[in-house]
């Protein structure tokens, strides 16, 4: 629920010691419905970004534009903005209407969703159900323990 800059989510997501995340990306439609019931009603950030080349977006797991990992985008209207070579507005943000646009990386704080990365070794999660119920929803809470 914190509010950062595209390059501070980059950066907080990276440094989770528990297993190795990124910005999340995007890989279907599926996917992203999940996201977005996961952010509700606010815009967050993706780890989608045209840093590298202005004219090819990619994630920062790797996927390129050319790339299946691609394969499925929701821009909005006019989007993405490009205004030439000195144009900043590099990271894409999912405003509240569930389009993508492309903003400044250091300059708008919102929310964002780590992703653990595919691939990488990291402590299994184990879930005991516990006694204590749920006052919120009436159901059991679940409590995570890591192990390596």
């Amino acid at each position: 629920k914190e509010r950062k800059s595209w390059e501070e989510a980059k950066r907080y997501c990276q440094s989770l010691s528990v297993m190795p995340s990124t910005l999340t990306p995007v890989r279907s439609k599926a996917h992203y419905q999940f996201l977005a019931k996961l952010a509700g009603k606010n815009s967050y950030w993706i780890g989608l970004n045209n840093k590298r080349n202005p004219r090819d977006w990619d994630y920062l797991s790797g996927g390129t534009s050319s790339a299946p990992l691609l394969s499925y985008t929701n821009w909005g209207k006019n989007q993405p903005q490009t205004r030439g070579r000195r144009d900043r507005r590099n990271c894409v943000l999912v405003n509240k209407r569930r389009k993508w646009k492309n903003k400044s990386c250091t300059k708008n704080l919102k929310r964002f969703i780590c992703e653990g990365v595919p691939g990488q070794k990291f402590s299994s999660l184990q879930s005991s159900p516990s006694d204590q119920p749920n006052r919120n929803r009436g159901k059991r809470r679940r409590r995570y323990r890591w192990s390596s």
